[in-house]
């Protein structure tokens, strides 16, 4: 999968891989690409209550198989919707992770917060220098592999 998508001049991300976009009178907020291609199978997508979340709460848990991501709040907001379709097909968040697969809509509690946020570019470089630390890490060869 690919994590350059044309059109996306206000989508927004953080370092943890999550995108933001603007929607009607707040955001809509998901998982990129680069969490989505380490799901397979998607047991379950456990999604916050409405209303407040604080900074590193956690605002999401998708429990696949070989894998769990927790995922946490970027900063304080407050979610006005989550994506009850993902409760009966939580796949989505890994086949449509843009689209169908979004996981709330939220308003920020500081919008300045917005401005904090990772433009296409900086994002592509940080998730290119995570990929070459992985691949330029000591390798253990008395590890099990």
């Amino acid at each position: 999968m690919t994590e350059h998508h044309a059109g996306n001049n206000d989508v927004r991300y953080t370092a943890d891989h999550l995108w933001l976009r603007p929607t009607g009178d707040g955001l809509t907020l998901g998982i990129t690409e680069r969490i989505a291609e380490t799901l397979t199978l998607v047991n379950a997508v456990d999604l916050p209550e409405l209303g407040p979340l604080e900074t590193n709460a956690e605002l999401a848990l998708i429990d696949a198989q070989k894998v769990a991501w927790a995922l946490s709040a970027p900063f304080a907001l407050h979610v006005t919707e989550v994506n009850d379709r993902l409760r009966t097909n939580p796949i989505l968040v890994r086949t449509d992770p843009r689209g169908d697969g979004w996981l709330i809509r939220c308003t920020l509690d500081h919008p300045g917060d917005w401005a904090t946020l990772l433009d296409e570019t900086s994002y592509q470089a940080h998730v290119q220098r995570e990929r070459e630390a992985i691949e330029n890490a000591p390798r253990n060869p008395d590890s099990i592999t």
